[in-house]
């Protein structure tokens, strides 16, 4: 025999279910939710085999809303129209719609099919879900084998009554929204807020472009190649503190080496050559003659020896002042022949540091001595530093990019820590103040202009 808990115990626990359920419906955030908790979880009051929960929609038609055991549904299936066309056959009598009761005799259509007939065979609860005004707003449709009982009935009647107060209370905020929505909706809120955009258009604000930067160093000097050749090696590395007479890089001394040895070999033959026709011009009237001849080219091959000299003296070349030696690869040079004057690294002092962006021909703007810069670092882009502009070039540039430009000249504010020279980034250049509307419309209108002619 089963040992059924005691009475006291059992009415504890069904009045524990009936505020939770109560508890639940008043925390529901929209009618979706409060729907899928009142088909679903009356079941933990009151079980059934099968629950529908329907609603008037706004024009008062009936809708199935929700289904018990189902996420989502066909809303077309033959079993929920016969249960719709059951729903408005009990609702059509407002007043009898509004009492709790069994329904007797369910009448099925003549094409029902099986889960029709099943549900047509099980005991049916016609359970409302009056508002706090006493109006219907909907109710459950509820199936199960066994009769209801009294006590079920009348716990459901008072849980269906806490359910028409959480769905009043949602229908209120919606209804707000909904009137907000119209307010916004309305000609006169429209006109203020064309009039509002209208006038935000005249507002002054600082016309700006962003261009690629680059912190390089004030007044550097450039080291080039002293003559034609290829670089043997670097000394130094990339932004390399050096002193003066630091040796810097070399070229390749092979070909004027060898050039020199052969000059000096020329001249010491041209020498001797002199010497001989000097001591046989006493008696040789043809050696006397060449005497001159043999001076000039005696001195010739000295000068071009000293000239080999010189440039093997140059070969190694080596730092004027001291500074920091900026280039990008020790491996870009290694190797590769350089002409006379080709730049190859300049020495940079890194106290003296300014700001090079590139201003596109597209994006031009009228830029004046003094306008404020931020530059924003590829490094550290959450900290932009202030600069000023002193100086924006007349012609146009060609960028690392192939495109056009026009250099802008800045130096950094007083109190800025000078970033090291090398590093990149982006300049937002500020402009004169224009009206927001020609902020906004300035590119659109060039296009324009540019298209079309206007």
């Amino acid at each position: 025999m089963t040992n059924l808990p005691p009475k006291k115990s059992r009415s504890t626990a069904v009045l524990t279910t009936f505020i939770g359920l109560e508890q639940e419906a008043r925390k529901a955030q929209n009618h979706q939710e409060l729907a899928f908790l009142i088909v679903n979880k009356t079941h933990q009051l009151l079980p059934y085999t099968q629950a529908f929960f329907w609603r008037y929609s706004d024009t008062g038609k009936v809708v199935v809303e929700a289904v018990s055991g189902v996420a989502k549904y066909e809303r077309n299936a033959p079993h929920l129209q016969w249960v719709r066309s059951l729903v408005k056959a009990q609702a059509a009598d407002r007043e009898a719609a509004g009492v709790l009761r069994v329904i007797e005799d369910v009448a099925l259509p003549v094409d029902a099919d099986k889960a029709q007939e099943k549900l047509a065979a099980e005991q049916v609860l016609w359970a409302p879900m009056p508002g706090p005004d006493g109006k219907l707003r909907g109710g459950l449709l509820i199936f199960r084998p066994e009769p209801f009982k009294q006590h079920e009935m009348v716990l459901l009647e008072r849980l269906m009554g806490a359910y028409g107060h959480a769905w009043a209370a949602l229908e209120r905020n919606t209804a707000k929204s909904s009137g907000l929505l119209k307010l916004s909706r309305s000609g006169k809120v429209k006109a203020l807020i064309a009039a509002g955009i209208i006038g935000a258009m005249f507002i002054p604000v600082h016309i700006s472009v962003l261009a690629p930067a680059e912190v390089v160093a004030t007044d550097p000097v450039i080291v080039s190649a002293p003559s034609a050749g290829v670089v043997k090696s670097i000394h130094v590395k990339p932004n390399q503190a050096v002193k003066k007479g630091d040796l810097l890089f070399s070229l390749d001394d092979a070909d004027v080496r060898s050039k020199y040895e052969v000059a000096r070999k020329e001249a010491a033959l041209a020498q001797a050559d002199y010497h001989r026709a000097t001591q046989k011009a006493f008696g040789d009237m043809d050696s006397r003659a060449q005497l001159k001849l043999l001076d000039a080219r005696v001195k010739q091959k000295q000068l071009e020896v000293n000239y080999l000299g010189d440039l093997l003296n140059r070969i190694e070349v080596r730092a004027d002042q001291d500074g920091v030696a900026v280039f990008n690869d020790v491996n870009d040079w290694i190797g590769k022949p350089v002409d006379v004057g080709q730049k190859v690294m300049v020495l940079a002092d890194p106290q003296h540091a300014e700001l090079e962006a590139l201003m596109r021909v597209g994006d031009t703007i009228s830029v004046k001595n003094g306008n404020p810069v931020k530059l924003f670092l590829n490094t550290d882009p959450t900290r932009p530093l202030p600069a000023s502009v002193y100086r924006v070039s007349y012609d146009a540039t060609e960028g690392p990019d192939g495109s056009l430009g026009f250099i802008v000249k800045s130096t950094f504010d007083k109190d800025v820590a000078l970033p090291r020279i090398g590093l990149k980034g982006t300049a937002k250049i500020y402009g004169d103040k224009v009206t927001l509307f020609y902020y906004l419309m300035r590119r659109p209108l060039a296009s324009l202009r540019q298209n079309l002619g206007l």
